[in-house]
Order: structure tokens, then sequence, then C-alpha cells
């Protein structure tokens, strides 16, 4: 049977699909190139509404000619049958999949999409235009390119945009995906291009946590959430990620807009600073980098940031600078405790004691970074940062969560997670979570790395030997600051075989 026809387009197989239409890989016959198809069912074509919707996405697309935009190539159909758009057909993951499938994100990617996207978006409000529906899947990661796609409810904000001064209309309607839209987008307020710094500062929040900052059943309960709660803060959820980082976030999640960045670019001028605080070089090349490898991306990636946290350590240290001293010093903790380089830094430690900064005045210094809105939130993040987890050993134990699968654990050895005290831990360089939360993993067999961290009792490392499948059960005694391991054994092809050897 003959593929499907539309246009000249033969019609492959679906892609997705949405309340109003659906998107499907085609083939172009005239050019030799796969495309994705956007079609406007009849129903749709025939209302003037969200006809001229979809009109507007294909005229902006056309407009922007963006590299981080997905590009439009043809449009098409007509209002009795169907309408339809022609673009480029990206093959990467949306970064919503790329995110549940090799969560946590490291900082130096959230950043570079962060990045990217906010580039996308200043090109889209420099013609006048926003986007209103920003969330994961709608942005896209291809070998190291990342795309911004789904215009349909593009909404012109300036007289001197791609559908004409009269589209510039204060009305609005309330449209978009609840949870990444602004107070002011969901209250059915006139717009401006901060509406889509919020929805980027919410889906970086969601992409580094998996939680949604503002997060209810319905529109109303989430108006609600605005004005009664708080985001839990990233500093919280995200031990390892920088102050920087944190601030730049939590500054895009403000309920005033005021109170926001002023604009996409200053965004962005912000997501460079924090990379480069992080040794970080190539945008592009990170995203490639994650996306082509992520297990082995992160061993690299942390060993390059610690590695330009160490120069950074020397040059606090020769500008007596002891507050900055003691900041990197605690991130060196958390991403390499038993950094060699770092222990070799002189004057560091006695210039931290010299400083004697106390929690009240370095809680001032960095309270002043944040938007005053989320101040409250923020303050409680710092104070538990500075204990690095008081309050965490003193909350009760969370239900235990299903066992992690390590990407490559086809074979499914079982490694069972306990410790005496609430445990940080770091498998094959991939922070999986705390103890007793994370109760198990399945990794491949081969060499294992493992570490466990404590913020009272310090770090511990082990090197195991995983062969076969089998099931091993690791216990972690901090008063005795060692791993202790039962080696189950199983039987291959009839023989009994040690699951589990140390390697010393």
């Amino acid at each position: 049977m003959a593929n499907p026809v539309i246009g000249r387009y033969e019609v492959r197989r679906g892609l997705g699909r949405g309340a109003m239409g659906s998107v499907y890989l085609a083939f172009d016959p005239k050019l030799q190139r796969e495309v994705a198809l956007k079609v406007l069912q009849k129903e749709f074509a025939e209302n003037p509404k969200y006809r001229t919707r979809f009109e507007r996405e294909a005229r902006a697309l056309a407009a922007l000619r963006h590299p981080n935009v997905v590009e439009i190539y043809d449009y098409g159909g007509s209002p009795d049958a169907y309408l339809y758009l022609v673009m480029e057909y990206v093959r990467g993951p949306h970064v919503g999949r790329l995110s549940r499938d090799h969560h946590p994100l490291p900082e130096s990617v959230i950043a570079a999409i962060g990045c990217e996207l906010a580039h996308a978006l200043g090109a889209a409000h420099k013609a006048g235009i926003i986007h209103r529906d920003l969330k994961p899947e709608n942005v896209f990661v291809d070998r190291g390119r990342l795309v911004l796609g789904d215009f349909g409810i593009v909404k012109a904000i300036t007289a001197d945009n791609p559908f004409g001064r009269a589209a510039a209309s204060p009305r609005t309607d309330i449209v978009g995906t609840p949870g990444f839209m602004a107070p002011e987008q969901l209250s059915g307020e006139a717009l401006d291009s901060r509406a889509d710094l919020f929805a980027l500062g919410a889906m970086l929040y969601y992409l580094a946590t998996l939680k949604l900052p503002f997060d209810a059943d319905s529109p109303y309960a989430l108006l609600k959430a605005f004005q009664n709660t708080h985001p839990t803060p990233l500093s919280v959820l995200r031990g390892d990620f920088s102050v920087e980082l944190c601030s730049v976030i939590h500054a895009c999640l403000a309920l005033e807009r005021d109170q926001r960045p002023k604009s996409a670019e200053v965004l962005s001028r912000s997501m460079r600073h924090v990379l480069n605080d992080l040794g970080t070089g190539d945008v592009r090349e990170t995203l490639a980098g994650f996306e082509l490898g992520p297990e082995a991306f992160r061993v690299r990636d942390r060993a390059a940031t610690a590695s330009h946290l160490v120069k950074e350590l020397k040059i606090a240290v020769r500008d007596q600078d002891g507050i900055r001293c003691d900041s990197i010093r605690q991130r060196l903790f958390v991403l390499d405790p038993l950094n060699p380089e770092a222990q070799r830094v002189s004057g560091a430690a006695t210039l931290i004691a010299m400083q004697k900064p106390t929690l009240r005045g370095r809680t001032r210094r960095l309270f002043r970074r944040i938007p005053r809105g989320l101040r409250w939130g923020s303050l409680t993040a710092l104070i538990v940062g500075t204990a690095f987890g008081a309050a965490f050993f003193a909350a009760p134990p969370p239900t235990p969560r299903p066992t992690l699968t390590l990407p490559g654990a086809t074979a499914k050895a079982q490694l069972t997670l306990r410790a005496s005290h609430r445990t940080r831990v770091t498998i094959n360089g991939r922070e999986l979570g705390e103890t007793p939360q994370l109760s198990s993993a399945l990794v491949a067999p081969g060499i294992v790395t493992l570490e466990v961290l404590h913020p009272r009792f310090g770090f511990l490392k082990e090197q195991l030997t995983v062969t076969r499948t089998s099931h091993m059960n690791i216990y972690v005694d901090w008063p005795k600051r060692r791993i202790d391991i039962n080696d189950a054994a199983v039987i291959v092809n009839d023989q009994t075989l040690p699951s589990l050897e140390r390697i010393r």
C-alpha cells in the first residue's frame, strides 16, 4: 500500500499528535529529503481563529530564520480540507525526554540549554513576538544544536511584527501549558517578553529537578499557588549547583515581572557567566557531548569543573577573598571531595578562618542578589545549604523510590544500597540521590565506581567489578567509615561464581 500524500509530501509515520492536528515524518521527493509535516485538521482549518494562528506560526518561522529556531520550508493546503506546514525534521530528542532518561542533568548542560534558548527567545522578541508555549516537549537537541519549535500560539507584542500592526492587540486569550505559564499569562493580562522568561525559568527548574516550581491540579489552584507558595529553592534540591545558576533561575520565576531579567539578552549573558565559572567552553560541544554519551560526559564534566574551581580557588587565595574561597571549597566538597590538587592549595583554610564570616553576614550578601519576591524561600535554602544537610538529616525518611536503571545496564546487575546515615550516592560519576529514598540501582557488568558522601563523616570510594547478572548488598557504615559488601553468588553454566570483587 502506498503511503498517503499531502501536497507533494509522502507521509511515512506519525511523530506526535495535539489537540488540533498532528505532526508526521514525511519525504519530499522533489528535494529528496525528510521533513516534518504539521497538519491542521479540517474542523480547525475551517475556523478563522485557528486558521489565523496556523498562518501566524508559518509567518513567524519564516521571519525568524535563527539557528536555534526550527526552519520552515513550505506552507499549503486549503481551509475546506486541511492546512499544513513543512519544517525541517529534527532527529534528536526533546529535552524533557533527555532529562527523564538521564536525570540529573549536570549544571553545565542546564546552563547551556538556558543560554541557547535565551538566544532563540531574544530573536523572537526582537521580531516583536513571544512564544507563549515554552516547555520541554517543544525544545530539541540534535548533535549539539538546540532547536525551539511549535510556535502555534505565538503572539505579537509590538507594532513592528511579522503579522502586521493590527495583530499587536493587548487582548490575549488564556492559552499555554500550566506549570510553565507566567502568572500574568494565566490571568489573561497583557503580555510582554518577560512571560517567556518566566517559562524558561520554569522549564530549567523542571529539567534540573523533574519538579514544577509551581504545581497544582487546576488553573485556579495554580493561581492560588502563585499567591501562597514559593518554589523549593534549587540549592536544596540540587546541592551541586552554583549559587549563580540558582539565582538566575529563581530570578526568572519572580512573580513580579519587574524582578525578572530585563531581556533574553541579559539572561543569555548570565548563563554565559555561569558556564565560564564552570570552565565550560563551546555550548554546542557541551550539548553534543552529553547527547552522545551522558555517562562518560558526567565524568569528564565533573573533572573539568573541579579543575577549573581549583584554579579559581588559587585566584581567590591570591586576592585574599575569604568568601569566594569558602564558596569554592563547598562546591568542591560536593563535586570532588578528595581532589588532591585542591588539598595542596595553601592558605585557603587560614584565609577562611581569618575572615570568619558569620551566617548572618553571608546570608545578607547573597540575599541581596535574589529577587524580593523569592527571598524568604531562598533564605531557607541558604541556611540549609550552609549547614549542608542539618535539616535534611533531621527529616523523617521518605518513601523509597523504585530501582534506578543506569543507561547500558542490559544485564541488570542489581546493587541494593543501605547506610547508617542518609548518604549521597554516586555511581560511575552519576549522582543518583540519597539513601534511604534511593534503595537500589541496576548497573551493567564491568568496573563500577561507587562514591558515597556524608556532610559530617566525609567521603568514601570503592571500585567494584560486577560480573554477570547478580544481586549485591552494599551497606555504608559511617561510624566505622567503611563500605561492607555482601557478595552474593549466582549460577552461570552450572558454576557458582562470585558476583562482586573489590579492586584494591
